[in-house]
C-alpha cells in the first residue's frame, strides 16, 4: 500500500530545495527573497508540528489562571484581556506573568528557535 507523505516532510523538502539549489543559483534581492521563503517554510513545518501542542497549552494555562472551564482559546484570551483592561491583573501578578511568558515563549520556540534568551524560557 502507498502511504501519503507527511505535511511537515514535504515542507522540508521545499525549504531544502530552497536552500539547496535555488538560494546558490540566485543573486541579490532574489538569494534574499529565496532564505526568506525557505525560513517561512520552517515556519510553517514547526506550526504543523508543534502548533497543536503550545495550543492546547495555551488553553491549559489561561483555563487555569482564570479558574475557568471554557475550552475556547478566543474566548479564554478575551475574558483575560476584559480583566486586564478593568485592573483585574496587571503586572504585578506573578501568576498573569508567568503564563504569559510560558504563553509567549511556546510561540517564539515556533517562530523563531534560535532566539538567544529562548534557553531561559519556561516550557509549558
Amino acid at each position: 500500500m502507498h502511504s501519503q507523505p507527511e505535511t511537515t516532510a514535504l515542507l522540508g523538502a521545499v525549504a531544502a530545495f530552497l536552500r539547496e539549489v535555488c538560494v546558490p543559483a540566485l543573486t541579490g534581492r532574489e538569494a534574499f527573497l529565496a532564505k526568506v521563503a525557505a525560513n517561512c517554510v520552517d515556519i510553517a513545518v514547526r506550526e504543523a508540528r508543534d502548533g497543536p501542542a503550545a495550543t492546547a497549552a495555551e488553553t491549559t494555562i489561561l483555563q487555569s489562571l482564570l479558574a475557568s472551564p471554557e475550552t475556547s482559546l478566543e474566548a479564554l484570551r478575551a475574558t483575560l484581556c476584559k480583566e486586564i483592561t478593568a485592573g483585574v491583573r496587571d503586572e504585578t501578578d506573578p501568576a498573569l506573568l508567568e503564563a504569559l511568558l510560558s504563553i509567549v515563549a511556546a510561540r517564539v520556540r515556533i517562530e523563531q528557535p534560535g532566539y538567544a534568551s529562548l534557553e531561559r524560557a519556561p516550557r509549558a
